[in-house]
Order: C-alpha cells, then structure tokens, then sequence
C-alpha cells in the first residue's frame, strides 16, 4: 500500500480501512482481523505564506508545536457465524445404472440436506453443529417405509483454536462434542446422549503441482449412554409378550449389544487448482460393545466378539463457481471390515466393493457467510470453504 502524507491522507486511509470491514478465514473457519499493514506518515504543517523554501522549511515541525498523533486502524467486526454452510446431496447406488451389478438389486435414490451451523465465541473458542436430514425417492430396504424422512443424529462440538502452530505450519485443535439421538437408528438403542472428545490436526502446502494442497487428520473418542445394553422397542406393544423357551419376558429387542466405546480414525487430502478441487475422505472406525454375564438356562450366541471395524471413504470433484456457491461430483462406500465370508477385506474393498452399497452423487455447497458478503456489498472468499484450508468437508462436519 502507498504511503500517504499529510493529516488529511492518514485520516482518510484510517476511514477507508475501517469501512471495510472484511476478515481473513483462519484453518478452523473463524474470522481473523487482518494485521494493519499501511504504513501513515503524518507531515509537518503548511509551509506559511512568503516564508523560504528548503528542506528545514518543509520537512521539520516547529519545536513549539506538537505533533498530531495517527489515529490507531480498527479492527473490523468479528463475523460470528463465519463457515456456516449448507450443503444438499443426491445420491444413488451404483445398482441404479447397473441392474446386473448384483443379483440382490436394491434400487436406492436420496437426498440429503447437511445443515453446518458456526458460531464463534471469541478468539479462542468457535462452536460446530452438524444436522442432517435425509429423504429417499425409492422404496429400498435401507429404509422401514417407503419414501421415509428421517434425520441423523446431531452433533455438536466446542473447538479451541489457540494452540500455537507448530513444525511449519502444523495446526492442533482439541475439541469436545456431543451426539444428540435423532435417528431411528439411535432411537432404538436407546441412546440418551453420546459425548465425545477429540483432535485435529491440519497442515496447508502451497506451490504443490501447480496448486495448494490441504492433509488434515483426526482422532474422535465416544462413549454412549443408553437406558439398555440392546436395543429397545420403538412402539412397545400395550400387552405384556408371551414367555417363551424358558428365556424370560422383556420389552428389549433382540439382538447384538450395543456400542460401549468408539474410537474413529480420519484422513483428508485436498488439492485445488483455480475452480477446481480435487480429494479424497477415508475414515477408519472401531467400536467395542457390551458384554453379558452368563445366566444358567440362557443360550448365548457362538460368536462373542465384542469388537467391530468399520471403514468409509469418499472421492470428489468441486467446481467453486463463485464466492459462496460450489457444484460437486463424488463417490462413497461404507462397509463393515468383515466380509460374508467372515474375512478381513483388503484395502482396495475399502474403495470398492461390487457387494457393497457404493454410491455416486451430485452435491451443491452454499457458504452462507460468503453468501452474505456478496449481498452486503463486501469481497467473498471464493469456493467451499475445505478447499481453502478453512473447512475439512461436511462428513467432519468441522
């Protein structure tokens, strides 16, 4: 920026820096004023009428005539809800197109709306939300009734954001969560509430084959809390059930125990080129369940594992069209790490399985700060935010 002299031009750049008022996103997606960085040089008073011209005439104030002190820049507003963004999903499964891909087909078209509100506290703390809603067009057997609504489970998270980086540009930020039991799926377990804690740790490259090149990794730990160790009954019969066998009467499902403990794994490369962003998403996820004491005249179940491992990865392609809306391509696949067979599956089932439920979408992102930038009138932060090294993509939820 220029160097401005004079009363007038320093007043003049303070004013224009302050109506601004944009901020810079930092690697969490919190607004960070940026550093004042004109530099103001106030000049002596006006040279007076008839006096001589000459350096000491021009460039030194009078000794009897103080200086005016340079009005200090301010800060621009802090953007409280900065990173908040809505992204809506179509899905379908690769039986869709490929009827002669499994011999079960199971046709499956949804969609999904990812709701991922931001609040930031202060400096030090930002709050994350993530609610989901899915609805599904097909009439699959992933759902108990046709064209069923439903919600995921929501969660919400406390980040601190002041840990010192580190190694080069290292970024550490511990958080706190919580699950809130939305889906029918948790609903059923009885689950009350699922707290958590957990890190992550990002790291941002420039100048990578043409590019900018994000890595980001996180390690999230939960332990539910249910009224039962198994399932339960969403609509409980208003009779008591028979007893039968010789095994009891209860209002419980049957069924294997539910999750105790989990310990999630997660992994995210993005590259950006211009508008284009290409990454990839692998989540690795353990789970230990409860186990049951052994009651005489009870038969109990040949397999009493009580670990489970599950992986979940994700590909994508988005187009940032402008400051606050970005089209997006992708695939995915959940699985369970056993097979049928009761085998281990090898990494590349991770990416592909034909027996699996693989899925390709089309999604669209709507950063709704951004958003509000452009219809105030001030500079967005073009393309989805993840792609900026502000945002780890809306399966985070971060």
């Amino acid at each position: 920026m220029k160097r401005a002299s004079g009363t007038v031009g320093a007043a003049g750049l303070v004013f224009l820096w302050a109506s601004l008022g944009f901020a810079a996103q930092d690697g969490n997606g919190s607004t960070t004023p940026p550093a004042a960085t004109a530099t103001v040089t106030v000049g002596g008073p006006a040279t007076p009428a008839g006096a001589p011209a000459g350096p000491a005439a021009t460039t030194a104030p009078k000794k009897d005539e103080a200086k005016k002190p340079v009005e200090p820049a301010k800060k621009p507003p802090v953007r409280r809800f900065s990173g908040t963004q809505i992204f809506v999903q179509t899905s379908a499964n690769l039986n869709t197109f490929f009827p002669a891909m499994q011999p079960d087909r199971n046709v499956t078209i949804d969609q999904s709306l990812w709701m991922l509100p931001r609040f930031t506290i202060n400096d030090s703390f930002q709050l994350r939300g993530r609610l989901i809603f899915n609805y599904e067009f097909t009439n699959s057997d992933t759902t108990t009734t046709r064209n069923e609504p439903r919600f995921n489970d929501a969660t919400v998270q406390l980040f601190y954001k002041k840990v010192p980086a580190f190694g080069g540009g290292f970024k550490l930020n511990p958080f706190v969560q919580v699950g809130v039991p939305l889906s029918p799926e948790s609903q059923a377990r009885t689950m009350l509430l699922a707290p958590g804690m957990g890190v992550q740790l990002s790291r941002g490259f420039e100048h990578v084959l043409g590019g900018e090149l994000l890595l980001l990794t996180s390690a999230t730990y939960s332990h539910p809390f249910y009224r039962y160790t198994t399932a339960g009954l969403n609509n409980p019969p208003p009779y008591a059930p028979q007893c039968l066998g010789g095994t009891g009467c209860t209002d419980q499902a049957n069924g294997v125990a539910n999750m105790s403990d989990s310990l999630s794994f997660v992994f995210l490369a993005a590259q950006e080129w211009g508008k284009w962003s290409p990454a990839a998403f692998f989540m690795l996820g353990n789970q230990w369940a409860y186990t049951f004491k052994d009651i005489p005249g009870v038969t109990r179940i040949e397999d009493r594992s009580t670990f489970r491992q599950s992986t979940y990865f994700s590909a994508w392609l988005d187009y940032n069209a402008n400051e606050w809306f970005t089209a997006e391509v992708g695939y995915f696949m959940g699985r369970n790490m056993l097979t049928a067979q009761g085998k281990v599956a090898g990494p590349e089932a991770w990416i592909f399985d034909k027996t699996q439920d693989n899925r390709v979408y089309l999604g669209v992102n709507v950063n709704l700060d951004n958003l509000a930038k452009v219809i105030s009138g001030e500079a967005g932060a073009g393309g989805v935010v993840r792609a900026k090294n502000t945002r780890t993509g809306p399966l985070l939820g971060l």
